[in-house]
């Protein structure tokens, strides 16, 4: 049979499907009617509902789910056994089943809407799920004071464990690879996280720019030509770490680097400023916007195409709008 490739759409609460075929100018949400195909002589419960989650990845031909919030929750076809790995997630008496920040559940392979009530992992308790990442043969997973790696014999039988303590990631979305090596944003810099297997280490690279961080602007050497400029943006600012949940990091393959969208402590609300890091060469600079008198969000979240061999970058500012970056005004 050909394979039929569609595009699966991920939110906090529910899933989509856009098929081309299907409806080539509209999206759908996927339903268990038509997209589960539950094996009912296994014997055993389903999630009775689409996945969800606010993190999602594909590896090795599943979908892994994670986010969830305390209050979430999810029906399934029936009451599974009352063993000890459900059994404290369950309302009793019922068939639904209460999602903890911890757990990661994942679907049987190529089946979108197929989850096994015991295909699940879980971090430390207390160590919510705050990314993963498909990396090398392994699913990373990040908490937000640890990085854990998942491994498989087959593709029900996983095994995970904590490689980094001390050292979380704080946006899903600030997670991007280069290589063998993936950089995410942590509560207090960036960071570089490189292993495989049960094997992990990370090395903090934003040390030069630690006092955008930590407000600490003492030893800070700003050169005369650009100080008016980010006097105009109200320095000296900081970052404003209790905002870099929703931090986006973008891969522009051309420029050799990497961007983070942040919000500083002059405009909090909106991403006025991005760290963009030189991975060849190892060196940091800051972009910003400025229409008139106004400071505007420069990258909020972004995508990069490459159209006629030549690489585009696509930004949204915090309304949603799309601008194409250096295409004149407002881009």
């Amino acid at each position: 049979i050909e394979p039929r490739y569609v595009t699966l759409i991920m939110t906090k609460n529910n899933s989509y499907v856009y098929d081309p075929y299907e409806n080539p100018s509209g999206i759908r949400k996927v339903t268990i009617s038509q997209d589960a195909f539950h094996d009912n002589t296994a014997e055993y419960s389903y999630w009775n509902e689409p996945p969800f989650g606010n993190i999602c990845v594909r590896h090795h031909q599943q979908y892994f789910f994670s986010g969830f919030r305390p209050q979430d929750s999810v029906d399934l076809t029936d009451e599974p056994p009352n063993n000890n790995i459900v059994k404290q997630w369950l309302s009793p008496g019922t068939k639904e089943m209460k999602m903890v920040p911890e757990q990661i559940f994942f679907t049987e392979a190529e089946h979108i809407a197929d989850v096994p009530y015991f295909n699940n992992l879980i971090t430390e308790i207390g160590e919510r799920v705050t990314g993963m990442h498909s990396f090398l043969e392994t699913l990373v997973v990040f908490s937000n004071r640890s990085i854990y790696t998942v491994t498989s014999l087959d593709m029900q039988n996983y095994s995970m464990v904590r490689v980094v303590d001390g050292v979380g990631c704080v946006a899903p979305d600030s997670i991007v690879q280069v290589g063998d090596v993936l950089y995410f944003m942590g509560t207090d810099g960036v960071y570089g996280f490189t292993g495989a297997g049960t094997q992990g280490a990370v090395t903090k690279i934003s040390d030069p720019i630690t006092s955008l961080f930590t407000g600490e602007h003492a030893q800070t050497h700003v050169p005369q030509e650009v100080l008016s400029t980010l006097m105009d943006h109200g320095w000296p600012w900081h970052i404003n770490r209790a905002g870099l949940n929703l931090c986006n990091g973008l891969h522009v393959k051309s420029k050799e680097q990497i961007w983070w969208s942040v919000p500083t402590t002059s405009d909090p609300k909106n991403y006025t400023a991005t760290l963009v890091f030189d991975y060849v060469r190892k060196a940091w600079s800051i972009y910003t916007a400025k229409a008139g008198n106004i400071n505007n969000t420069f990258f909020y979240s972004g995508a990069t195409a490459f159209i006629d061999g030549e690489e585009v970058v696509y930004i949204f500012d915090a309304s949603g709008r799309l601008k194409k970056f250096g295409g004149g005004a407002g881009g």
